[in-house]
């Protein structure tokens, strides 16, 4: 069954993914820093679809939709 993109069952899904994953947790033992996951608005989406990830150290802390960019400020945003 598939997943529908940036839905919080994705992101759920991809947060148990890092944070079950041996070599994510390895790569990323020293990495400090929350971001935006940004996919614009296309031919599949009528809206942007914007996702919180806060990742420290080998771990995914947390993973939401986020309805209004104003509301968190994270070091990184990654649009694509």
């Amino acid at each position: 069954m598939a997943i529908e993109f940036a839905s919080d069952a994705w992101l759920q899904a991809l947060m148990d993914g890092l944070n079950n994953n041996k070599r994510f947790a390895k790569v990323g033992k020293k990495w400090e820093g929350d971001f935006y996951l940004i996919a614009p608005k296309d031919t599949d989406r009528e809206e942007e679809a914007c996702m919180y990830l806060d990742l420290w150290h080998g771990k995914c802390r947390s993973a939401e939709i986020v309805v209004d960019r104003s509301s968190k400020s994270p070091e990184f945003e990654l649009i694509a």
